[in-house]
C-alpha cells in the first residue's frame, strides 16, 4: 500500500522525548485505579499503617532515647516528627474507612455493581 507523506507546513509535534514522563505518570495512575477502584482500604489502610508504624516506632525511640539519656525531646527533631506520622497515619486509615463506607453505600444503592457478568445462564 502505498502512502501519500506530506512534511508539516505550520506548528510543531507535541509528540517526543519530552512527552515520556507524562505517559509513565499517566500509566501509573491508571494502574492505580484499576487495581484499588473498589478497594480503598487496601491503599489508604495500608499506607497509614506504614506511617502509623513508622510514627509510633519513632516516637518509642525518642522517649527511650529520654529515658537513657542519649537526648532530650528538644535535641532532636524524631519526637515531632513520630506524632506527625503518627497522626497521619491514623488519617489515612480513618480515610480509608470513610472511602469504604462511601462505596458499599454506592453499591447498596445499586448505582454501582462489585462485579461484572459476561454472560447470564439462567
Amino acid at each position: 500500500m502505498e502512502v501519500d507523506h506530506r512534511e508539516r507546513k505550520t506548528g510543531k509535534s507535541k509528540y517526543g522525548i519530552g512527552r515520556t514522563y507524562r505517559v509513565v505518570l499517566d500509566i501509573l495512575v491508571a494502574s492505580a485505579q484499576a487495581q484499588f477502584a473498589m478497594r480503598p482500604m487496601h491503599l489508604l489502610g495500608g499506607a497509614g499503617l506504614i506511617f502509623l508504624f513508622s510514627g509510633l516506632t519513632m516516637f518509642l525511640a525518642s522517649v527511650l532515647m529520654k529515658i537513657f539519656n542519649v537526648s532530650d525531646f528538644v535535641d532532636t527533631p524524631v519526637p515531632i516528627l513520630g506524632g506527625f506520622l503518627t497522626v497521619f497515619g491514623m488519617q489515612m486509615l480513618l480515610i480509608g474507612m470513610l472511602a469504604e463506607f462511601q462505596l458499599r453505600l454506592v453499591m447498596r444503592e445499586g448505582k454501582l455493581k462489585p462485579y461484572n457478568l459476561k454472560s447470564r445462564s439462567i
